[in-house]
């Protein structure tokens, strides 16, 4: 049966009302979602702060928003400098609406900060906002978030130096904000790509760059790709800048991962992996005929752990060959004196500032390419307990080393092998105390100078002492000393002279250097730095 002309009508006339409706309450509804973002901004500028655009675009049809040229500038506040942004483009597609209207919560496919340079001081903080459990928005996802080209500027409150400057590509998936104005706040992403990064940090004197970080919720992984650290100028300029005594650091680091990757909650935060890999090229430099500085006191390995303000747990890290060497330029002098650690292989176990068991270290290495080390610690993570330390130094071709002693000490060892060096010693946040036993072969050193002059550099002090006695030009058909590890810690130097220090200590005994030399060495006063 045909249907009548009056349903046909009616038919018609609902189909057209649905329409209207679909049409009308779409374009009410992005209408409205303009004017929410227009609101925004003006109670921003309500609040003192800077707000200019050129162009602020909804399409309804497309269900996407895009703002042009927009600035934001921050009031001074407590300093003479103002933070600032800018977005030349900020791109909105895939704005869900029915959400939005039934369930207070913003669905976005896409948003895209083209080009954006933010412009903050050291002290910056985010304009205080009260608690909003009611808030017209609960929820914000976005599907990808994307910063092409961004730069990040940070500068010093009080001067308006630059600090840092930072370059980045910068690719998030799944970014989830829950409880929206509410202090539990918690955010969350499935995946993220960093690319291109570039950091200059000229309040420091380095600038740094990497290749690409990836990082999977799902995989629990993170991956670091191509990481480089280098001085910005010549050692001389780097030191010259300082105006002290200062480590000057080169470090590349071609590969890092990291797996079983998990963080809390970001009101909570706390940091927890399985598995670290990597390895690296580190070179350290300093220049020493430069005044000493008095720095804040330097705290221990462990004591630095308690003090983050974030949960750590990692079960173990594993360093494959890598290379670390240290060259310094003594008081009085022109010639360097360097060591280096090849083929450094290192394991370290249970890192952690949440735990009772203890953290151990392992490391191996060739010396100067020409013995084996190894050496062992032991952090306990109580402060009660005593950190320990365990090393060898075994087939040392002493020969190796007359590059540092020929050109600084005008003495050369024609043969001899330590056949074993061996230390163990304790350690607190005051002293360490233990024991060392040398077992060495065929020694045979010439001074190349008979008024021979004493060293100023410490390091080259050490190997000119522990082998090499006053006017000697002897053989040693084999000789086996012990002595006795006692150093009190400077706390203006860091956990790496303090091990150091403390082998040395054992040296000295050894040889009973203090009396060989006719006194014991007087302290240099202190600088005020």
């Amino acid at each position: 049966m045909k249907n009548s002309p009056k349903k046909v009508r009616l038919l018609a006339a609902v189909i057209t009302l649905g329409i209207v409706l679909f049409v009308g309450g779409r374009l009410y509804v992005f209408w409205r979602f303009k004017k929410a973002i227009v609101s925004q901004l003006e109670s921003l500028q309500a609040q003192g702060i800077y707000v200019h655009y050129k162009s602020l675009d909804v399409n309804a049809w497309m269900a996407n928003m895009k703002i042009t040229e927009l600035e934001i500038k921050l009031p001074a506040s407590d300093s003479i400098c103002s933070s600032s942004a800018s977005i030349p483009e900020l791109d909105v597609e895939g704005i869900s609406v029915l959400p939005l209207i039934f369930e207070k919560e913003l669905f976005l496919r896409t948003v895209a900060f083209n080009y954006p340079s933010l412009h903050g001081a050291n002290n910056f903080k985010m304009p205080g906002r009260p608690n909003d459990k009611n808030g017209a928005l609960k929820e914000l996802e976005i599907g990808q978030l994307r910063i092409e080209s961004g730069t990040l500027e940070i500068f010093d409150s009080i001067k308006c130096t630059r600090r840092v400057n930072a370059n980045l590509d910068f690719v998030v998936k799944d970014v989830t904000i829950h409880r929206l104005g509410q202090d539990s706040m918690t955010w969350s992403v499935t995946d993220a790509i960093a690319s291109a990064i570039a950091i200059d940090i000229p309040s420091h004197f380095y600038k740094m760059t990497v290749k690409q970080i990836v990082y999977s919720r799902e995989d629990k992984w993170i991956k670091l790709d191509s990481m480089q650290l280098t001085p910005a100028g010549s050692r001389l300029e780097f030191a010259k800048k300082a105006g002290h005594q200062i480590d000057q650091f080169m470090c590349t680091l071609p590969k890092l991962e990291v797996e079983g990757f998990e963080m809390g909650p970001s009101f909570q935060p706390s940091f927890s992996a399985s598995y670290v890999a990597l390895n690296f090229q580190l070179i350290v430099f300093r220049d020493k005929r430069f005044p000493s500085a008095r720095t804040k006191p330097r705290v221990l390995p462990v004591r630095f752990l308690r003090q983050l303000p974030c949960r750590l747990q990692i079960d173990s890290i594993r360093i494959s060959p890598s290379f670390i060497s240290y060259e310094e330029i003594p008081e009085n002098g022109k010639a360097t004196g360097k060591i280096f650690f090849n083929n450094l292989q290192a394991g370290i176990y249970n890192v952690s500032n949440d735990s009772v068991r203890d953290a151990n270290m392992n490391v191996t290495s060739r010396f100067m390419n020409a013995g084996d080390l190894r050496t062992s610690f032991m952090f306990p993570l109580t402060a009660k307990k005593p950190c320990t330390v365990n090393g060898s130094l075994t087939k040392f071709s002493m020969p190796e080393i007359n590059g540092i002693l020929m050109p600084v000490g005008n003495v050369k060892i024609e043969s001899g092998t330590m056949n074993e060096l061996e230390f163990q010693f304790r350690y607190d946040d005051y002293k360490s105390e233990g024991e060392l036993e040398v077992n060495y072969a065929n020694l045979k050193v010439l001074s190349l100078r008979k008024d021979q002059q004493k060293s100023t550099n410490k390091f080259i002090s050490f190997l000119l002492r522990a082998f090499v006695k006053k006017g000697v030009d002897k053989r040693d058909a084999m000789d086996k000393r012990t002595g006795q590890i006692r150093w009190e810690r400077d706390s203006q130097k860091g956990i790496f002279n303090y091990w150091w220090k403390s082998v040395l200590s054992g040296i000295k005994a050894v040889y009973n250097l203090d009396k060989l030399m006719g006194s014991k060495e007087k302290e240099k006063p202190k600088q005020k730095g």
